[in-house]
């Protein structure tokens, strides 16, 4: 009586294998795209909300325009939101993001950003209140500030609109600003 081999050859075995890790990466790819597109609608939503608890702020103080940091009473920024919050200048916003590095920032000195040089044909403003998100580009990449670019300024690029990219040459760190008004 002759017995079948039933056993699996090492050539199919590495086939299999092969498969296996072609799926993966591809599923790995499709995921991280998801994975983006959610942190950059999370991270939308909550722009909004301080942009909206900052209108409101300006509401009751009877300002029309966004406090500028020295007006705060906190001393020159910029500085977090937390502590703008905790010192009752704004409230009922969210304080840290889940990508970049954590915080969000809120900046008004009336300056204009050396990011802005090359957007003359920028519609809004360059000057005015921003909020920044710190982050690190080599580590994540630029997938969530395309999506937020995509949500709030329909793909016209990161140098130009609400959101703005600006890698320093000085700190190396890049920053993801978005403006919150056209004033300076």
């Amino acid at each position: 009586m002759k017995f079948k081999k039933t056993a699996f050859t090492l050539i199919e075995f590495l086939v299999v294998i092969v498969i296996i890790g072609i799926l993966t990466i591809i599923s790995i790819k499709i995921f991280s795209e998801y994975f983006a597109k959610a942190k950059a609608a999370k991270i939308a939503t909550e722009l909004r909300i301080i942009e909206k608890g900052f209108k409101l702020a300006s509401i009751i103080n009877d300002q029309k325009l966004y406090p500028l940091e020295n007006k705060l009473g906190l001393g020159l920024g910029p500085y977090h939101i937390k502590r703008m919050v905790n010192a009752g200048k704004i409230k009922d916003v969210p304080l840290e993001t889940n990508w970049g590095e954590g915080n969000y920032i809120y900046d008004n000195d009336g300056d204009v950003f050396p990011y802005y040089k090359n957007c003359d044909t920028c519609t809004n403003n360059p000057g005015g209140a921003n909020i920044i998100i710190t982050f690190d580009q080599n580590r994540d990449g630029n997938k969530v500030p395309e999506e937020l670019d995509r949500i709030f300024d329909d793909n016209n690029g990161l140098e130009c609109g609400k959101i703005r990219v600006y890698k320093s040459s000085f700190s190396g760190k890049t920053y993801l600003f978005y403006n919150l008004s056209d004033n300076k």
